[in-house]
């Protein structure tokens, strides 16, 4: 049996199509009670400070648009809550130091 944490994969992917492959797995990622929150970000965020600006806005926006989903939204309020306020931190720091503007949600439920 093949242990995919003993092998490295090497695969050939565009730049877009693997923005969009990271964003879905945060998508499927956030709101979720399980150890996937912190696999998604852990994986993502090392990558933070080489992401594309497109990625970048497109992750912040997810995360503010959860809010809409009130108490739970991130998950569990004490465990996965505070791995997305965190992860969204880095997003935004690293947005400010290229001079990009954070995503401002144009509904008031989606405002912190």
């Amino acid at each position: 049996m093949l242990d995919i944490h003993e092998k490295k994969v090497n695969i050939a992917v565009n730049q877009k199509d693997f923005d969009l492959i990271l964003l879905c797995a945060t998508r499927y990622a956030i709101g979720r009670q399980t150890y996937m929150p912190h696999v998604v970000v852990d994986f993502i965020a090392s990558m933070i400070p080489t992401a594309t600006d497109y990625l970048l806005d497109m992750l912040d926006r997810e995360i503010v648009n959860q809010r809409s989903w009130g108490e739970g939204a991130y998950g569990d309020e004490q465990i996965d809550k505070p791995v997305w306020i965190q992860f969204h931190k880095m997003i935004l720091d690293e947005k400010k130091k290229r001079g990009m503007k954070p995503y401002v949600s144009p509904y008031p439920e989606h405002q912190s």
